[in-house]
């Protein structure tokens, strides 16, 4: 299993370099799922729900974004840009970040 979720992970990383997001989310998620005791597989699935994220406000659709951010804090908790750009997306939809409701909706 470690030498697939290796392989799987370093798909993750080639396809975020290429901004093919849904892509490498599925290949991070697939490395995580091999290897779960592994903490920078859950690290790069949760920075690439942060950077497709990014790319989602961009487009002003902070529902899809905050959806994936929410999903990047599962996968590491302590992440700290993700935490930050939920409360920007949540603000954008005219939701209170501060209400847990809202973070967890």
């Amino acid at each position: 299993h470690q030498q697939a979720a290796l392989e799987a992970n370093n798909k993750g990383v080639a396809l975020g370099k290429q901004g093919r997001w849904t892509e490498a989310i599925h290949a991070h998620e697939q490395a995580a799922r091999l290897e779960p005791s592994n903490k920078q597989y859950h690290i790069n699935l949760s920075a690439a729900r942060c950077a497709f994220a990014q790319e989602r406000m961009s487009k002003h659709d902070y529902e899809a974004a905050a959806g994936l951010l929410r999903k990047a804090l599962v996968a590491a908790p302590d992440n700290a840009l993700a935490s930050k750009l939920l409360n920007e997306a949540l603000k954008k939809q005219g939701r209170d970040p501060g209400m847990v409701e809202e973070r967890v909706a």
